[in-house]
């Protein structure tokens, strides 16, 4: 098992617990240096993270590696065509470029239902392409549940990228995890802190999540102390 460092809060206002805004360049450049000294080497980002892009591109050490996972935004469109092969492209080339990479490690696709929608022929012959020609070493998607994966190309699958956390057992449970060891496709789990919230105590919880959950945090607080 690997740990990744997310980067949606160093380019956007994110979090249910996050109240300080972006975290500040002077804060990121102390989290990079100490996931490197702690031999995590791999930072997920995407396009649609506000600054990240950019951040990352500053503030990376050049002397150090870090492999980048990053992802293709949701699409607006209800279909594609040749031409949004070009779109696509640019895009990529624009963030390697600016993030200073040759190759990203991992490339995802969003938003599964792209992969659905007419035209998504386009979209996988070229997302095949890239990772033919270097520009990506793994092709893979991100998903919310075990439905998203129904008709996925084995040829883009080489590793899924889903919720999981002490209140998420759902892919688990399912079996879907299990699955996806069993073809030999890794598995990035996200969400594994609900943005926070389990981290913060419960008293601390915001008013609208249902009384039976913020039950269940007081009782995991309750076994962290006893041990």
């Amino acid at each position: 098992m690997l740990l990744s460092l997310g980067s949606a809060q160093f380019g956007l206002d994110y979090g249910i617990t996050n109240k300080e805004g972006k975290v500040k360049e002077e804060n990121i450049k102390k989290i990079i240096e100490i996931a490197s000294k702690n031999n995590i080497s791999m930072i997920d980002t995407a396009n649609s993270y506000g600054s990240a892009e950019e951040v990352l591109g500053r503030l990376l050490p050049k002397d150090r590696y870090f492999k980048i996972s990053t992802k293709l935004n949701s699409q607006i469109s209800e279909s594609f065509s040749k031409n949004d092969i070009k779109k696509w492209e640019k895009s990529l080339l624009k963030s390697l470029k600016i993030i200073g990479k040759n190759s990203f490690d991992s490339f995802l696709i969003h938003n599964p239902y792209d992969l659905k929608k007419i035209g998504s022929e386009y979209l996988i012959d070229w997302l095949i392409g890239i990772k033919e020609r270097g520009l990506v070493k793994r092709l893979g998607v991100s998903i919310y549940e075990a439905k998203d994966l129904l008709d996925v190309p084995n040829e883009i699958l080489n590793l899924v990228q889903l919720p999981l956390s002490i209140y998420d057992q759902r892919l688990i449970n399912d079996g879907t995890i299990k699955n996806l060891k069993k073809q030999g496709i890794a598995i990035h789990a996200r969400s594994i802190f609900l943005q926070g919230l389990v981290l913060l105590s419960a008293d601390k919880w915001p008013n609208w999540i249902k009384k039976s959950s913020i039950i269940k945090q007081k009782l995991l607080e309750e076994i962290a102390k006893k041990r």
